[in-house]
């Protein structure tokens, strides 16, 4: 599927450059005090853009900007097409599937149309381009919960199977250009799987779904907005620039956390407790702490 269109080189504006320097200074900031991580992606929008890039122009400023993953919130060829012409075998990407595509998934036989095994054949041509494959989208959030949870597990194990199908077949036919070698995982919202959703769907679909990623070795994901999803709660110095008069404290099981902020003692209780100057390493250790009350010892992303 993957076209054979002959592209010229593409001139970028000088506005492109300087967007594109940007996000690379950006990616320097964070990685320099979040050594641990293994890589750093951008989740590029331009929802609030008065002059939106068009897909070439998104696809070439990331380029520059030395993004080598790239996440998808739905499978559209032409996207998909469109970065294997601009960064050719020099990217990695995660692609979704939305939410309406579960019951497919879970019930719907080899062979069917919108089935699980039938996605995955779509997927072939991309190889090795392609590290994971996500089963639905945030599909936990409270306002549709009720309608995704009897199906997530399910649908996620019919993934699971077809992957790595497909990645059997294709090691057996040679590592060619067919070679299929994705993981599954479930971008879940940071935003929501607090205690309360953990609770309630821990057992019958979180347990089930991690298993899977732990034997196929894959890894759990969730989606971080430090103050799109909680503007209504958070000012917008603590929840993208991290200004000290805005810290917060929180005792993560007393001291159940690693924090990834500054590490103290409540001087009132005693106790060990993490002070932060930013939304985002709030919501991170929200994830670990939650990840260590299920026993999970995979890798986040």
């Amino acid at each position: 599927r993957i076209s054979r269109t002959d592209v010229s080189s593409t001139r970028i504006s000088a506005a492109l450059l300087a967007s594109a320097m940007f996000l690379q200074s950006l990616l320097l900031l964070v990685l320099i005090p979040m050594t641990c991580l293994a890589w750093v992606g951008i989740n590029f929008s331009d929802s609030f853009t008065s002059n939106p890039l068009s897909l070439w122009q998104a696809m070439e400023v990331l380029r520059l900007a030395g993004i080598r993953k790239i996440k998808f919130f739905e499978i559209d060829f032409v996207r998909l097409d469109t970065v294997v012409v601009v960064f050719g075998c020099n990217v990695r990407m995660l692609v979704s599937n939305e939410n309406d595509k579960l019951e497919a998934f879970a019930y719907g036989r080899r062979g069917e149309r919108g089935s699980a095994y039938e996605m995955v054949k779509s997927l072939e041509p991309y190889g090795e381009l392609i590290e994971y494959v996500a089963v639905g989208n945030e599909p936990l959030l409270p306002y549709h919960a009720e309608l995704n949870g009897p199906f997530l597990a399910p649908a996620f194990r019919n993934v699971a199977e077809a992957l790595r199908d497909t990645g059997e077949r294709s090691a057996r036919r040679g590592r060619g250009r067919y070679r299929l070698p994705a993981k599954p995982t479930v971008p879940f919202s940071a935003s929501i799987l607090d205690n309360t959703i953990w609770d309630t769907y821990y057992n019958t679909t979180l347990r089930p779904i991690l298993d899977i990623i732990q034997r196929e070795e894959s890894k759990w994901c969730f989606n971080i907005y430090p103050w799109f999803a909680d503007r209504k709660y958070y000012p917008l110095s603590y929840a993208v620039y991290g200004q000290p008069e805005d810290a917060r404290t929180y005792a993560w099981g007393n001291g159940a956390v690693n924090c990834t902020a500054y590490f103290r003692t409540d001087p009132a209780t005693g106790l060990p407790e993490c002070l932060y100057f930013h939304h985002f390493d709030e919501l991170f250790d929200l994830q670990v702490y939650l990840h260590r009350l299920g026993n999970w010892a995979g890798d986040l992303i």
